[in-house]
């Protein structure tokens, strides 16, 4: 398999990027196709590359290309496509800038961050560039990238902590905002409240900088970065507001508007609410599939006896003893007895079907006609349920074709 990058010129959108790969694509031998906009390149990877065609496609296409590289690689891109945890991004421009950081890594052919999973799809030439080039780029775009994410991770409700964390932010700031929006209606009708602007202030200051610290502190670092956002234009506004109110009580000629950005943060803090339970939402489909793996197996020692043990333990080439409605805990091999396994949860056939000795039988479906004994063949990250979950994830952490469209 060969790479080919070539330098790009004349694009000016993400619609210019899009009919440079589909015009790629077109070509025989091209498999992937990835155009960044940013550093105007394009990298190709396929069978019998021609630069020469490569180029005249873009040139037909409306654009101009030159040959910036090309190599010999092995064909493990397949091998190679990861999921990542990013966290710090907070809209759909925060996961735009994530792309745009990894994709400036050389060596990464393709990547894909999906902000409603906090999941970024990517795919690298590990003879390139390695994971830890790609978190630093991250880290420099003010974020981070998870290198070292635990697989069990997921077993662990973090969606159901945030969600508590995003609601009790929620109802702090407008415990503080609402009786205050109160006060600046009244003040603004005329009517005389004590120590108002000093209310104003205090109140304001624990809504922006104490309940709504984690956008204050998102905003400073993406201006530090140079890396616009929703959070910079919520922290612009916020502060500008904020500012006002300590220029009108240090008896300057401008209106007290302090109370409009604690109004403004309360109304982020709901939106960050609705996107966390958005979130648990859309993970949900992973910690149902997590819960069916069964926790404990009943080991055969080789002197016959059975003894209880964490299914995590199990290794290949172990005998189980599985009896009737309990589940099986590994992937395997049924090596005696005979029985009918519910494999619902895969086919999503209600009809149970026959196993007898030979038979291959997949681990978290229920047994349930006679005691069988399994040969374990696959354990961990080898069995059935395990590469579902790794599909769900690979599909939640890859954008829609047509997201182009909104990232425009």
């Amino acid at each position: 398999m060969e790479k080919v990058t070539l330098n790009l010129e004349g694009m000016n959108c993400a619609s210019c990027a899009l009919s440079i790969e589909k015009a790629l694509k077109k070509v025989d031998g091209v498999e992937t196709a990835n155009v960044n906009l940013v550093s105007e390149k394009a990298t190709i990877l396929g069978v019998d590359l021609k630069a020469d065609v490569l180029i005249q496609t873009v040139k037909n296409a409306g654009y101009k290309a030159s040959l910036d590289n090309i190599e010999k690689i092995q064909d493990n891109t397949k091998q190679n496509t990861k999921i990542y945890q990013v966290n710090g991004m907070s809209c759909a421009a925060c996961a735009i800038n994530v792309e745009k950081a990894l994709k400036k890594v050389p060596g990464v052919i393709t990547a894909s961050v999906n902000i409603a999973t906090e999941k970024a799809s990517v795919t690298i030439d590990p003879n390139i560039v390695s994971e830890r080039d790609m978190a630093k780029a991250v880290q420099i775009a003010g974020y981070e990238l998870l290198i070292n994410q635990d697989k069990q991770s997921l077993n662990q409700d973090d969606s159901s902590q945030e969600l508590k964390k995003a609601k009790l932010k929620m109802i702090w700031a407008w415990v503080i905002t609402g009786p205050l929006s109160v006060l600046m209606i009244a003040h603004m009708s005329a009517i005389a409240i004590p120590y108002f602007s000093e209310i104003s202030l205090i109140a304001s200051f624990i809504v922006i900088f104490i309940v709504g610290k984690s956008l204050i502190k998102s905003g400073f670092t993406a201006i530090v970065h140079k890396s616009f956002s929703m959070d910079v234009l919520i922290f612009l506004g916020v502060c500008a507001s904020y500012l006002s109110g300590i220029l009108s009580a240090l008896g300057g000629q401008i209106a007290d508007y302090s109370a409009v950005g604690a109004m403004i943060m309360g109304f982020y803090l709901i939106g960050q609410y609705l996107e966390a339970k958005a979130k648990g939402k859309a993970s949900e489909a992973i910690r149902k599939l997590i819960s069916m793996s069964p926790k404990t197996a009943n080991l055969v020692e080789k002197d016959g006896s059975v003894v209880s043990i964490d299914a995590k333990n199990l290794v290949v080439g172990d005998v189980v003893l599985v009896k009737p409605s309990q589940q099986i805990p590994a992937d395997g091999i049924i090596a005696e007895g005979n029985t009918t396994v519910d494999e619902s949860m895969v086919t999503g056939e209600f009809l149970p079907k026959t196993k007898n000795v030979g038979d291959r039988v997949i681990g978290s479906c229920i047994n349930q006609s006679g005691a069988i004994k399994v040969r374990v063949t696959g354990v961990g990250e080898d069995t059935f349920l395990a590469q579902m979950v790794k599909l769900v994830e690979q599909a939640m952490g890859t954008k829609r074709k047509l997201s182009w469209i909104y990232s425009i």
